[in-house]
């Protein structure tokens, strides 16, 4: 009889071989199925990566743009400071230069006369306030912690707000500020709604259709109810040059104290100024402590 060392029958041996050929496949298929996934997730990680890059740098550039833009076009207008900080900052590989520490100013050192304000004239607290119509940053301030204050100290006859001009940021800022000395010469008791419309109907700079902004602004004015929009049309064809001279006086006059941006403040007397804002309770802050 033959000696045959394999017990299992030549069909199961080779059942028992493809079996192990398919696991092994089957393994193999798996690697590879998870590598592809594992790859497809590192591109498209990588992929929405570079999208939020891109979108970030094409909004900061057109950002810069549109404040570059603004800047020439005020300046072209004969609104143009020189001091104006360039927000793009220092060159690659140099540091910007430290601005040296602000400086107390007195309120009752700025020439205030003629300008619109908020409040009693003899108020024990003068805040006097630069700002731009179409700043982003002095709508939040005005649309929030000017009507605390108002309310708060304003009409309770502690405080008067002086407003001053900083109108950098193209024509459509200087046309609502000839329109806002308009509105104070003909209804100071208005005026606070007014700017109060103006800022809570911002939109996005020197967007008007009309090239200056003035049939928006007007439009804008005839929310206030008693506001005859005609007379203030007028008021600015007949008064432009001095409202302008105006306009420039403010921004020349925020140079010398070191202000260059909005909104800055002076709040009384012996404080530094406060440039970009602040929170409520820094003004609280400042104001109690000159009027106990």
């Amino acid at each position: 009889m033959e000696n045959n060392p394999d017990p299992l029958p030549t069909t199961q041996k080779e059942a028992k071989q493809t079996d192990a050929d398919i696991r092994q496949l089957t393994r193999s298929l798996y690697v590879v199925a998870s590598s592809v996934i594992v790859a497809s997730m590192i591109i498209a990680g990588t992929f929405v990566y570079t999208q939020h890059l891109a979108l970030k740098v094409s909004d900061e550039t057109a950002q810069r743009l549109a404040a570059s833009a603004g800047r020439d076009a005020a300046h072209q207008l004969g609104f143009g400071n020189q001091n104006i900080p360039n927000q793009q900052g220092a060159p690659a590989g140099q540091t910007a230069p430290e601005k040296p520490p602000l400086q107390p100013i007195n309120a009752s050192a700025i020439n205030i006369g003629g300008e619109p304000y908020l409040g009693e004239p003899n108020a024990p607290v003068t805040i006097v306030q630069w700002s731009d119509y179409q700043c982003p940053y002095c709508e939040q301030y005005e649309v929030t912690i000017l009507p605390q204050l108002y309310s708060k100290y304003v009409q309770a006859g502690k405080v008067k707000i002086v407003f001053k001009d900083f109108q950098f940021l193209g024509p459509n800022s200087i046309t609502a500020s000839e329109v806002g000395r308009a509105v104070w010469d003909a209804y100071p008791k208005d005026f606070y709604q007014w700017r109060q419309t103006i800022f809570q109907n911002q939109g996005d700079e020197n967007h008007n259709a009309d090239p200056n902004g003035l049939a928006t602004y007007l439009n804008l004015t005839a929310k206030v109810p008693g506001i005859d929009t005609n007379k203030i049309a007028q008021l600015v064809a007949q008064n432009k040059p001095q409202y302008d001279a105006a306009i420039k006086a403010g921004q020349t006059e925020a140079s010398k104290f070191s202000i260059d941006g909005t909104p800055s403040f002076v709040v009384g007397n012996g404080n530094p100024p406060i440039i970009g804002g602040a929170p409520l309770q820094q003004f609280r802050k400042l104001i109690d402590t000159q009027t106990k």
